[in-house]
């Protein structure tokens, strides 16, 4: 079957070589991982199914529990608010003052340490409220009523006081005492005679001071000495006639909550309760911490992150959800808060719990798969080793060949069966195997290739960044020397050798002010004014200045499409372009003969294209008007050609590097593309795509005569962060006739706006300054006076300041300005 001979190998000494081996591994494999994966995938619906079942379970148990805790603290509330209003009517209830000293001494009386305790043989601890006084209060006939009148309701009021709660009781300003507990009736019999309840928190915190709002409190946990019983109490403050008498109290047993917690919870989960201030109530592992403890033991206390995580995401989640994960996502809590005491029940569920239940199952189900898989295989070795290696010894060998990257194999497919279908879809294969790889191969050619394209457009992404920040810096600093210049110029008329040195100064600082704009366009922050423009006219109207500027051996050769659509763009800097372009095909035929050719068309980019445009990530596809310039010059280099769009990169020895960085930033900014072509001794090609627009082109207008200058009068405010600006621009405004003040950011602007708002003729406003900038300053004084004519100047381009005709600005300069150039605006504003 082969159409190239190799060697038989005998196979049969060694069985794992064989083809059956060779097939049933793979698929052992395969169907092992499949089986994994199948394992995985059904532990995976397990858990969530047993997580979904478990939720739903963990909710309907926070909410039992929620519903189920909530109603004892309410009951509280409620009976204490029961108690208080019985109190209140029995003192509503006309007894006479006799009846009730009667009665008070029948109850009570002062005892051997000088405390009034319940006079002894009248006293059943399971049916009476005890009272106590401490010594040194003597009770008057209001307290006594009041006393009496508590002693009742507490009695009556006292064994259904809640599920909780042990006991009921009443304390007065005056440090008297009234409670009923049954459990321990020899409580108040254990108080010192000099006990003040007063200065107990559970007392304090009910008083008008601290509970304006008179509504129920709950205390932290604490330690009753006398009893020795960790309680928490609420309280209850009582008012007759506006007047606070004293306060109704019920306390709660937190062992007896925590037992309750602890002994009803889902299996694999437990529960713990804090108040939302930190405050830890009951958690089975820290019950002994708070408990021992002589002060309020927090969630902080506890020094736990996974209890402080707890409490963190439950205070987060109590209003709104009732089951949330932790941070870690390695436990579901369940939120129930009590209402009452501002206590929050969280329960915690593991989600291990979850997890090894579902492994159980899951395990099952490997096992079951391995042994059934065991049996398939043996199954399948014995008809692969009888009914197919054989034939197949062939097509194996030749597999071997085709895996060791020998694709020229072809199998004999004259053979009219199915062997004979194998081999001739083997040799198709084999054959679109070749022609993949050779397609991948180009693939990863062209994929280098846009990576280096990409690459390059961050890299000049950057630079352009750079050049456009240094350049609008610059031309801060040639504001100041321009603008110094022009005022000195006036008086050197008289010192010839001043004057001279001032024009080289001029001179020079223009130069600067070149390539600052130079800078700008490749930034893109150049100056624009956008229109509609034939590029075919453009290049007439340049063409006797482009003769005249490249070299006399160089021939011009102009080539304009016909019925070219118009493009949106600047023409001053579309002839910028065109002049760089030139100038550098000039200089590349040097002083031997040479060709250079203007080519205009309609040009159609496609998608497929893009990678061939400098910068293209930037470009889209779609219809262009095409300006290309060829000539027959030296040439360049790829190292030459990757960085001639770089600024300050340059071949030429007087060159300063900024002639193509400029062509690139202006046809970035008119969302175009460049192409360029060259190879030493070939000559270069740089081709520049200009987007195609349907907006008419601007009809061709007479220039308008430029009015004579004059003085001006008023007053005019200066507005500029940066000194040496703000002070040349103040000097050339006192020039031109203003008087002047100035402000040093949008901020005193505004101040100094305010001040002298009704006697300001004039503002002279840079764009960019900290606190306020410009634009911002600009609305302000446009809402108090928007007759003020405001004239914005900066750094870059006047795209940055927006539409005039929008933001209703008077005008726009672009620094660097000298003296002519601010007044001629000036006065073109002020007489518009």
């Amino acid at each position: 079957m082969y159409q190239q001979t190799s060697q038989s190998t005998d196979r049969t000494s060694a069985p794992f070589g064989h083809l059956a081996w060779q097939i049933l591994i793979p698929i052992a494999i395969a169907l092992t991982l499949a089986l994994f994966v199948l394992t995985f995938c059904c532990y995976l619906q397990i858990k969530e199914n047993l997580t979904t079942q478990e939720l739903q379970n963990l909710e309907n148990y926070v909410e039992l529990n929620r519903d189920r805790e909530n109603t004892p603290f309410n009951e509280i509330q409620e009976h204490q608010q029961l108690l208080r209003d019985d109190i209140l009517h029995d003192l509503q209830t006309s007894v006479p003052d006799s009846k009730i000293e009667e009665r008070f001494n029948n109850s009570f009386t002062i005892a051997s340490d000088g405390a009034w305790r319940n006079r002894p043989g009248s006293f059943n601890t399971q049916e009476h409220a005890s009272l106590f006084i401490p010594v040194g209060s003597k009770p008057d006939i209001f307290l006594k009523r009041r006393l009496l009148a508590a002693v009742n309701k507490c009695e009556t009021y006292g064994s259904t006081s809640g599920f909780y709660s042990i006991n009921s009781y009443f304390m007065t300003p005056q440090k008297a005492w009234v409670i009923f507990w049954p459990i321990q009736p020899d409580y108040f019999s254990i108080l010192p005679a000099n006990y003040d309840l007063t200065k107990e928190s559970y007392y304090t915190m009910a008083t008008p001071e601290k509970d304006p709002n008179r509504e129920t409190v709950w205390s932290d946990v604490y330690l009753d000495p006398y009893s020795n019983l960790w309680k928490c109490s609420a309280v209850t403050p009582v008012y007759d006639q506006n007047q606070y008498i004293g306060s109704i109290g019920t306390d709660i047993l937190v062992k007896e909550l925590s037992s309750h917690i602890e002994y009803d919870k889902l299996p694999g989960t437990y529960t713990f309760v804090v108040r939302k201030d930190g405050n830890l109530i009951s958690h089975e592992t820290y019950n002994n911490q708070i408990l021992q403890s002589k002060d309020r033991f927090t969630v902080a206390d506890t020094h736990d992150p996974e209890l402080m995580d707890f409490f963190q995401i439950a205070k987060r989640a109590i209003e709104n959800e009732t089951i949330v994960d932790s941070s870690d996502h390695a436990y579901h809590l369940g939120i129930a808060p009590l209402r009452g005491p501002d206590w929050m029940m969280i329960t915690v569920y593991p989600h291990a719990t979850i997890e090894r239940a579902a492994f159980r199952s899951a395990r099952m189900i490997m096992i079951l798969g391995l042994v059934i898989l065991f049996l398939v295989l043996a199954f399948l070795y014995y008809i692969t080793w009888n009914k197919v290696e054989k034939p197949l010894d062939i097509m194996t060998r030749a597999t071997g060949h085709v895996a060791e990257g020998d694709l020229n194999v072809r199998l004999d497919s004259s053979h009219r069966n199915e062997l004979g279908e194998v081999a001739h879809s083997f040799n198709i294969m084999v054959a679109k195997l070749a022609e993949r790889q050779a397609s991948l191969q180009a693939s990863m050619v062209e994929r280098e290739s846009a990576e280096r394209k990409i690459l390059e457009a961050q890299r000049l992404e950057s630079l352009a960044i750079l050049a456009g920040g240094v350049a609008h810096d610059f031309s801060n600093l040639l504001t100041g020397i321009l603008g110094n210049i022009a005022v000195v110029q006036s008086d050197t008329a008289h010192n010839p050798l001043l004057r001279d040195v001032i024009e080289t100064i001029d001179h020079c600082a223009r130069r600067a002010a070149e390539l600052c704009k130079q800078m700008l366009a490749y930034s893109g922050k150049g100056l624009f004014q956008i229109t509609g423009l034939q590029i075919n006219e453009l290049i007439e109207d340049t063409s006797e200045l482009l003769r005249v500027s490249v070299n006399m051996d160089a021939k011009l050769v102009f080539k304009l499409g016909t019925d070219l659509p118009p493009i949106l763009a600047d023409a001053t800097q579309v002839r910028q372009v065109l002049m760089n372009l030139v100038l550098n095909s000039s200089e590349a035929i040097g002083k031997q003969e040479g060709t250079i050719t203007i080519t205009t068309e309609k040009f159609h980019l496609r998608q497929e294209n893009l990678q061939e445009c400098i910068y293209w990530p930037e470009v889209k596809s779609g219809d262009y008007v095409m300006l290309e310039v060829q000539d027959t010059g030296r040439g360049m280099t790829p190292e030459i050609l990757s960085k001639i769009f770089d600024p300050f990169f340059s071949t030429k020895f007087t060159g300063r590097g900024l002639g193509l960085a400029a062509v690139l930033g202006i046809v970035r900014s008119h969302k175009g593309a460049i192409q360029v072509r060259s190879k030493p001794d070939c000559g270069s090609t740089m081709r520049i795509l200009f987007p195609a627009s349907t907006r008419p082109a601007r009809e061709k207008v007479a220039g308008k005569h430029t009015s004579a200058l004059h003085k001006m009068t008023g007053l005019a405010l200066i507005v500029d962060d940066e000194v040496a600006v703000r002070e040349v621009a103040i000097r050339m405004m006192q020039i031109i006739g203003f008087k002047t003040i100035s402000a040093v950011d949008g901020r005193d602007a505004l101040e100094k706006f305010e001040l002298h708002s009704d006697e300001l003729k004039f503002v002279l406003m840079d764009l960019t300054m900290p606190h306020v900038d410009g634009l911002t300053a600009f609305a302000e004084m446009n809402r108090t006076r928007p007759d003020i004519p405001v004239l914005i100047m900066s750094g870059y381009n006047e795209k940055d300041v927006g539409s005039r005709s929008e933001s209703g600005l008077a005008g726009f300069v672009q620094k660097p300005f000298d003296l002519q150039t601010l007044h001629v605006k000036v006065q073109a504003i002020l007489t518009s």
